[in-house]
């Protein structure tokens, strides 16, 4: 079927339209670094909450009928192999949105062209994130990708993870409710932690010598923090307790990317104003 041109340029401004400036594919620093070839066709969101909505209706009548949910976790064999997987594609997206931010902001320095850039109506900040929105235009439909196998595939995995703390047999509908939050904060986490990794490359581009060094230090620090975080969650403290598994998998994972990333812009920030 023929495309209108017309329906498509709509369905482009539509899409656009919900997303700050920084992360549209109009943003002139986005295009830039995109070139006339890059990927600027925003991801499908109504797979993922289709998904989602199917998911949320089956947990929610397993209230009434059980075995439904037992049928539908047959899908934990799929899982647990499809899913590792999409942590390796995620792991690679998260390392290109470090390794292309960190390159991006070297060269501004290195050139000396972030002074030009200032110049130009858009703010720093502005200019910052539009470098990280670069990066992960780049790996979006991996992303998209990501999304939709963590929305498809995790349930099954998540309730069996979530399901001895919160059991069904004690509240029911608080088990429900945990299981379909688990899925929320996995998709965010999937757009937050790529702009943390990239806030970080832009903060080592700022003040790395030398791209390779910029590069080497963004993928080292980022690795630290998912290696910090995951083993966090091992101590038996913390797997006996109910509050503390709330905290470590469902604030902190969502609280600290989006804290890390403002701290690390705005020490950026100072970084290149105080020049």
């Amino acid at each position: 079927m023929a495309i209108n041109r017309q329906e498509f340029d709509t369905f482009m401004e539509r899409a656009t339209s919900i997303v700050p400036y920084w992360a549209r594919n109009t943003n002139p620093i986005v295009r830039r670094h995109l070139g006339l070839g890059g990927h600027t066709v925003p991801p499908a969101m109504r797979p993922i909450l289709v998904i989602f909505g199917v998911w949320a209706m089956i947990l929610l009548f397993g209230l009434i009928w059980q075995p439904i949910v037992h049928i539908t976790l047959l899908l934990f064999l799929a899982s647990i192999m499809l899913v590792p997987v999409s942590m390796v594609l995620y792991a690679h997206v998260l390392f290109t949105v470090a390794k292309t931010a960190a390159h991006n902001m070297q060269d501004e320095m290195k050139n000396k062209t972030i002074n030009l850039l200032r110049t130009t109506p858009m703010t720093l900040e502005q200019i910052f994130l539009g470098k990280i929105a670069a990066a992960m235009w780049k790996r979006m439909d991996d992303l998209a990708l990501v999304a939709q196998i963590t929305v498809l595939f995790g349930p099954p995995i998540l309730y069996s993870m979530y399901s001895p703390v919160w059991p069904p047999t004690e509240n029911a509908l608080l088990s429900v409710f945990m299981i379909l939050l688990s899925i929320v904060v996995s998709l965010l986490r999937i757009i937050l932690e790529p702009v943390m990794i990239g806030s970080l490359a832009v903060l080592v581009g700022v003040v790395a010598p030398n791209r390779s060094t910029a590069i080497s230090a963004t993928v080292a620090l980022g690795a630290f923090y998912v290696l910090l975080l995951n083993l966090a969650r091992q101590i038996p403290t913390i797997e006996a307790n109910a509050n503390l598994i709330f905290l470590m998998d469902f604030v902190l994972p969502i609280l600290l990317p989006a804290v890390f990333s403002y701290v690390f812009l705005r020490a950026a920030y100072r970084i290149v104003t105080a020049d």
